[in-house]
């Protein structure tokens, strides 16, 4: 009670409460700073994993959206097939990997892989491509033509094919994207 008594009129015994006008200790300054650098690196690697997984995820949609840009312009194209007629075959070429043929402005356009580019004729579609596949289907879904065969549709079997089923794997970084797509030619009978 006379403490308090002392407190609530402003004196306050200096035995009862030590405080140092002096400032803060040495070894009080060393940990307070040892334990803000354990803070801060802890803070920093989530900060590192942070950004590492941006790059990570910005670098896969840069590759998928190049991968998806390629195959939605070969798809275009191929639909772009020229009219068939007795005297014209406009499929030049149809085999696993590679696609040659005519479009309807008499156009000829050929797809293949070079190294680890998508080409178009001789200008690269896409970057960053490790396998492309072609499979050939008849107007009913019958292969005509699939990797399975090593295949290299033959001549005679060229006026069969009415779907082309296009294949791109991009590749980069350890990463891989499997893109498909399933084309029909307008004038090739569909």
């Amino acid at each position: 009670m006379r403490i308090l008594k002392k407190i609530t009129e402003g004196k306050v015994l200096k035995k009862n409460y030590r405080f140092s006008k002096k400032g803060l200790t040495l070894i009080e300054l060393i940990v307070v700073i040892i334990m803000v650098g354990i803070l801060m690196s802890g803070l920093s690697l989530g900060i590192k994993e942070t950004i590492d997984l941006w790059r990570f995820l910005t670098f896969r949609n840069e590759i998928a959206s190049q991968g998806r840009i390629a195959l939605v312009r070969m798809a275009r194209e191929i639909r772009q097939i020229k009219n068939r007629s007795p005297s014209n075959e406009p499929i030049i070429i149809a085999n696993e990997g590679r696609l040659q043929f005519t479009d309807i402005d008499d156009l000829v356009i050929g797809y293949q892989l070079s190294g680890n580019s998508l080409m178009r004729n001789s200008d690269i579609l896409a970057d960053n491509a490790s396998n492309l596949t072609f499979c050939y289907y008849d107007r009913d879904k019958n292969e005509i033509c699939s990797p399975a065969c090593s295949c290299d549709v033959p001549g005679g079997q060229l006026s069969d094919v009415e779907i082309i089923g296009v294949r791109l794997e991009v590749q980069s970084g350890g990463q891989s994207m499997t893109l498909r797509s399933e084309v029909y030619p307008r004038n090739l009978g569909y």
